[in-house]
């Protein structure tokens, strides 16, 4: 009923799924049916809202009859949905707890295969440390399993992430193993991919000659599958980067051009730029400094032109895609005006199908238009989407308008601090994954709580939450602000404990001035400095559980809006003695 062949009709299959959701006499075994089926047609096809909602209705109905297995395979689903909408911290939420499921239930194959794509987001988000763990257990299960096809992709990532950390000793033995394990299912795709990523790694370990034999290795695998167009372009980097590390910069200058001609005829950015970067170093090594000033002109201003995050987010290029397929669209429409011609010339049918196909032309034209100015305006959303979830909207507007901002001091502002009780403790209790998932929603909640309440979160470090409230726009309640917000935080956590929360938490508030900026080049942050960071830390340290500990000039500021109880006075370490005060 839910054979692959049958969802090339993809709305006639969800309009059945449909049907039989609305039937609540469904069994376990036709849910465990229907989750297949779904994760074969989300690796397959687009999927519609519609889709989506469904795959809620089937998390619903396996929670409303604990059935958890099934409750492990909807999560995974929705995972999948969301990386196809590219909402990679919403996919790794439902991962998460699909894994959690999985290990309770002992489901090897189903962890494995959750591992696998946790790993694949955190790679993608340069977290390789992260994804190294998540890869490496992967392909332990994958082993235990038998599953050889998936172990060799373990293998392939794990020597991916290795040479990304430059231990390359791990990265040669997980390709090998990789290779070995394609060699015996005669996976050519894989095998390329593999020799060629091997390749690149020999390039960063600055051993060219290997480099050299292994993409060559993959170009004659290449050449028997008759799939060599793009890969002339890798081959031709890796040829220039290698007979650059062996001084022979005269004979990488061919091997750089041709890479940088491909490159430009593709339109893709991120492949230009590496075209312009490895002709500049191929012209810089021959001293021909004319040409290298050229490419390297040209590679710093595509660079600044792309608006980019780590490089994950670039402004893309669909614009100029347009206008190719307008091109490509004229030539194939030419062609066809001749053969029509050829065979029905001077006939009446000529003109009508001529006009038709103008018609059609100058729809399609303008479809094409709207789509891709739709997707133009998607991809610049996003990306200030993106900028706005890392830094003040103020700041990240600065920033977009004149490419960098200055540094800021700001006289009246009320910074709060929290941390949870016993964390290290805790901690060794739980599981990772458990871990990861109880910080991941108190810290959820608190972003609410404090973009409610107007304040700007700064940052966490481990356990430790910090906010600040009265910049980057000033606001003469700031004190009061922050208060508050201190009190629905520890009503949170009071909530989650009965709940079955795991945390206690200390809350630390002082008022004062700061310093705010933007700190580093990569991986930049929106931070604050100074003695007023650092007390209200102090005021933090010394509450205690379940308790709003606050300076005496927060306390000035909020006295008549909220009962406090006087401590006296405390010396916190490293200062000398303050007065401070619980708020009731």
């Amino acid at each position: 009923m839910f054979a692959l062949v049958k969802m090339q009709a993809q709305p006639a299959y969800e309009l059945h799924l449909k049907k039989l959701l609305d039937n609540e006499q469904l069994s376990t075994a036709q849910i465990d049916t229907i989750n297949k089926a779904n994760d074969s047609l989300i690796r397959v096809f687009p999927v519609s809202q519609n889709f989506k909602a469904m795959l809620f209705q089937i998390k619903k109905w396996c929670t409303d009859r604990n059935y958890p297995a099934g409750m492990a395979d909807a999560q995974f689903n929705i995972g999948r949905y969301y990386i196809k909408e590219y909402k990679t911290a919403l996919a790794l939420q439902y991962y998460l707890v699909a894994l959690s499921i999985n290990e309770k239930l002992k489901d090897k194959h189903q962890q494995a295969r959750t591992l696998f794509q946790i790993g694949i987001i955190y790679h993608q988000q340069k977290n390789f440390l992260a994804a190294l763990g998540y890869f490496s257990h992967s392909s332990a299960l994958f082993n235990q399993l038998g599953e050889k096809y998936r172990q060799s992709l373990s293998y392939y990532l794990l020597g991916v992430v290795y040479t990304e950390l430059d231990n390359f000793d791990s990265a040669k033995v997980n390709f090998t193993r990789g290779i070995n394990l394609k060699l015996i299912l005669k996976d050519e795709v894989g095998l390329t991919e593999s020799y060629t990523e091997m390749a690149k790694m020999y390039i960063k370990e600055k051993k060219p000659d290997s480099a050299l034999a292994l993409v060559n290795k993959s170009l004659q695998l290449k050449l028997v599958m008759n799939d060599c167009d793009d890969f002339l372009s890798i081959k031709n980097k890796i040829e220039a980067e290698a007979l650059l590390l062996k001084q022979k910069p005269k004979l990488a200058v061919a091997p750089s051009l041709a890479c940088l001609q491909f490159a430009l005829s593709t339109q893709n950015p991120d492949l230009i730029l590496e075209g312009y970067l490895i002709a500049f170093k191929a012209a810089d090594a021959t001293g021909n400094y004319k040409d290298a000033y050229h490419f390297q002109s040209k590679y710093l201003k595509l660079k600044d032109s792309l608006f980019s995050l780590e490089g994950a987010q670039k402004l893309n290029t669909i614009d100029e895609n347009y206008h190719i397929d307008k091109k490509q669209s004229e030539i194939n429409l030419l062609r066809e005006n001749k053969v029509l011609q050829s065979i029905l010339i001077d006939s009446f049918l000529v003109a009508i199908v001529l006009l038709i196909l103008v018609v059609f032309l100058l729809f399609n034209r303008n479809r094409l238009r709207q789509r891709a100015n739709n997707s133009i305006t998607k991809e610049k959303e996003r990306s200030d989407h993106l900028l706005l979830n890392m830094l003040p909207a103020e700041i990240a507007e600065e920033l977009k308008r004149t490419g960098q901002t200055v540094a800021k001091q700001y006289d009246n502002v009320t910074v709060l601090f929290t941390d949870f009780v016993g964390f290290t403790i805790i901690s060794e209790k739980l599981s990772p994954t458990e871990l990861v998932a109880e910080i991941h929603h108190c810290f959820s909640a608190f972003d609410k709580i404090i973009e409610q309440n107007g304040l700007e979160k700064i940052k966490t470090i481990g356990d430790a939450y910090l906010a600040v409230s009265g910049m980057p726009m000033e606001n003469k309640e700031h004190a009061k602000k922050a208060v508050k917000a201190a009190i629905e935080i520890q009503d949170f956590i009071n909530k989650r404990q009965i709940e079955g929360g795991k945390f206690k938490i200390r809350i630390g508030i002082h008022s004062g001035s700061v310093i705010a900026g933007i700190v580093g080049i990569k991986k930049f942050a929106y931070d604050i400095w100074g003695d007023t960071v650092n007390t209200a830390c102090s005021m933090e340290q010394n509450s205690i559980p379940g308790k709003i500990n606050i300076s005496r000039s927060t306390y000035e500021l909020v006295k008549n809006d909220y009962p406090c109880t006087y401590r006296g006075k405390i010396t916190p370490k490293n200062k000398g003695q303050m007065d401070m005060y619980f708020v009731e």
